[in-house]
């Protein structure tokens, strides 16, 4: 009995996994660069030297996007250096946060609410929204899910431990 339901979860959760998918892939292209998509384009120029970079990203926003203008720089790098590929670096960490996300919720609470938090996390707006844009807003997403759930794990692991 419990194979079936851990099977059913898995389908349902990959069912609205590929919806957030689908609404984030979905017009990705829709709107036209933003200024500050614009400003992260310009600090990522792959044809400037690192320091440079780290130069440009310091004197436009005080190197608060520092690190995803470095990771962007070297996705430009590797795919090309044009505005439309920018978006796709977003993408990935939206679309990486739905799972993320999904499992964070499991770990707070065992129960079938991580896929309610699965289906939430896929049509919000806001997550959306921000993937399909060049702006550090999706991998920040990203980073603070991944620490929660780290920070989690080793806050079990230390009450394992003591107990």
């Amino acid at each position: 009995m419990t194979k079936n339901i851990k099977v059913s979860s898995t389908i349902v959760f990959l069912i609205i996994f590929f919806i957030g998918i689908y609404l984030r892939v979905y017009q990705i292209h829709f709107d036209d660069y933003w200024y500050d998509e614009y400003a992260s384009f310009w600090v990522a120029d792959p044809s400037l030297s690192f320091s440079e970079t780290l130069k440009r990203s310091y004197n436009f926003n005080y190197g608060n996007n520092l690190v995803f203008d470095i990771i962007l720089k070297y996705f430009f790098i590797i795919f090309n250096y044009d505005p439309e590929i920018g978006r796709y670096l977003p993408l990935f960490f939206g679309i990486c946060s739905i799972p993320l996300l999904t499992y964070l919720s499991y770990q707070l609470d065992k129960d079938k609410s991580y896929l309610f938090t699965a289906f939430l996390a896929s049509i919000s707006w806001y997550l959306i929204s921000y993937s399909q844009e060049t702006r550090c807003y999706s991998f920040s997403f990203f980073l603070a899910t991944l620490s929660l759930i780290f920070f989690i794990k080793i806050t079990n692991n230390n009450l394992k431990k003591n107990n």
